[in-house]
C-alpha cells in the first residue's frame, strides 16, 4: 500500500509543518522527497509512535535522529500480518519491537515504551474504515460436488 504524505499526516494525525520539521529531522522521512513521495503502512505507525513519544512523553525530535531508522524498521514489522501485540521500545540509543507479553528483559536502561497494537488497529480501521479482523462475506454459495467428478 502506497499513501501520501498527506495521507501519512491524516492517519497519523501530525499537522502539516509538524511533518515538514520532521522530515527534516528524521532521516527515514527525509529519503522521501518530493511531490510524489510515497509512504508505507510502517511508516504510518512509526509517524504515529513518534506523535506519542512527542506529545505524551516530551521526547524531542532532534532527540530520535538517530534511532529512527531502527524505529521505522521496528514499526513496519510491527504492522506485518499475523503479527503478535507489540510495544515499541526506545532506549539507550536504540529502538526496538518487543512482545507485549513476558518479561522486557531486554532494557537495560530508562526507557520509552509506546504499543504499538492500539496505533496499527487505529489506522488499519481508519484505512478500511471498518474492524480489521472481519472478512466481509461472499455473495458466492457453497456448491457440493460429488466425489470422484471436477466440475
Amino acid at each position: 500500500m502506497r499513501l501520501t504524505q498527506a495521507q501519512v499526516r491524516q492517519l497519523a494525525d501530525v499537522p502539516e509543518e509538524t511533518f515538514r520539521v520532521w522530515r527534516g529531522a528524521l532521516p527515514p522521512l527525509g529519503r522521501r522527497s518530493g511531490r510524489g513521495a510515497h509512504f508505507t503502512l510502517g511508516d504510518v505507525v512509526a509517524v504515529a509512535a513518534i506523535r506519542s513519544l512527542v506529545s505524551a512523553f516530551g521526547v524531542k525530535i532532534h532527540n530520535l535522529a538517530d534511532v529512527s531508522p531502527e524505529l521505522f524498521d521496528a514499526c513496519a514489522d510491527a504492522t506485518l500480518p499475523g503479527r503478535a501485540p507489540a510495544l515499541l521500545i526506545v532506549s539507550g540509543g536504540r529502538a526496538w519491537v518487543a512482545a507485549a507479553v513476558g518479561p522486557l528483559s531486554e532494557i537495560e536502561a530508562a526507557a520509552v515504551v509506546v504499543a504499538l497494537q492500539p496505533i496499527v488497529e487505529r489506522v488499519r480501521a481508519q484505512l478500511l474504515r471498518g474492524p480489521a479482523d472481519v472478512q466481509p462475506q461472499l455473495p458466492l454459495g457453497l456448491t457440493v460436488l460429488p466425489t470422484g467428478k471436477r466440475a
